[in-house]
């Protein structure tokens, strides 16, 4: 197995998770869709991890952490969304089961417009 493939797989899988979380962390829709199609392609490419030299299997390991780092990135970025998209539907007593927020909060009375919460 060619090494230096696994290597370049790796790289690009983690390039395509930290481009989905910049541009999670950007509000830009676009980066988030080219991101798509860039995990499934680099996904896709991954080989078969057997058999790989050690300098080989060190390059790659290097790689999978940073990748992983970066898809904690998005989770939390992912979960940050989902929070300020449930609170704000919350907070205009918004029940939408199409988006998987259908929990109903009930509407904030007037006198307590705002929400007091970090995301």
């Amino acid at each position: 197995m060619d090494g230096s493939r696994a290597v370049t797989a790796t790289i690009r899988l983690r390039l395509a998770l930290e481009g989905a979380a910049e541009a999670m962390a950007h509000a830009q829709v676009e980066g988030l869709l080219a991101s798509e199609g860039a995990l499934e392609f680099a996904l896709a490419e991954l080989p078969p991890m057997q058999g790989l030299p050690d300098t080989e299997r060190d390059a790659v390991r290097r790689e999978l952490e940073a990748a992983e780092r970066a898809l904690l990135r998005c989770r939390r970025l992912g979960s940050t969304l989902s929070d300020y998209v449930r609170l704000t539907l919350a907070s205009h007593g918004a029940n939408d089961a199409s988006s998987g927020y259908s929990q109903a909060a009930p509407r904030i009375r007037s006198g307590h417009a705002g929400l007091n919460a970090r995301v």
